[in-house]
């Protein structure tokens, strides 16, 4: 198997992700919630299937070791262009979910306006798509 940077390359299962559809195409979902305390910082509150979804992410490989601070323009402009997302590839979209899942550690909330916006449900409808599922 080949090595990037010391460590084994994991192969995706994407099969993992794709029930989550279903789940973030419901009426009733919720991303979560922002919470605000006395004497804290406001911060975001994901919701249990977001938490999990994440977690299946990592579980199933898609969250992959690469600089995606450097790649968030790139992000963006998939973002901004759903023609774009459209036609991205399989490496594409785990670079997408990489980064906004990593960015969101030190972004507080930038998952959740990335579900609000539709572009996490889109980004698993192109997975769909590719894999056939």
């Amino acid at each position: 198997m080949p090595k990037r940077r010391g460590t084994k390359m994991q192969s995706v299962d994407w099969r993992k992700l794709l029930p989550f559809v279903k789940v973030f195409e419901q009426p009733s979902f919720r991303v979560g919630e922002w919470i605000t305390e006395q004497n804290s910082f406001p911060f975001y509150s994901l919701s249990e299937e977001v938490s999990r979804f994440i977690k299946t992410a990592y579980e199933a490989g898609v969250v992959e070791n690469f600089n995606w601070p450097d790649w968030q323009a790139e992000a963006e402009r998939l973002f901004l262009d759903p023609k774009q997302l459209e036609a991205a590839d399989l490496s594409v979209l785990r670079k997408l979910l990489t980064t906004h899942i990593r960015k969101d550690r030190f972004s507080d909330g930038h998952l959740a306006a990335m579900f609000e916006a539709g572009h996490i449900l889109a980004i698993l409808r192109r997975v769909e798509a590719l894999t056939g599922r």
